[in-house]
């Protein structure tokens, strides 16, 4: 899966493989979650994004303005 963004560079990543298994039911309608990636962007601010699962999404390529960041630092 690619996760397209207009950040600048990447610095650093950081995964955590945490969500919701794909049979199960999204809550609030948000898609079902592969895991957490936080970010550091060469805009100097760290970014923590949840990323759905490839099963639950029709392209592979994930712009992120359909899903913006849950936390900027």
């Amino acid at each position: 899966m690619l996760i397209a963004h207009e950040y600048g560079p990447v610095w650093d990543l950081s995964w955590c493989p945490r969500g919701s298994p794909t049979n199960a039911a999204p809550a609030n309608g948000a898609f079902p979650r592969l895991g957490l990636l936080a970010a550091v962007f060469g805009d100097g601010n760290l970014r923590i994004f949840a990323v759905p699962h490839p099963d639950s999404i029709e392209q592979r390529m994930f712009p992120i303005t359909n899903n913006p960041p849950l936390c900027v630092l």
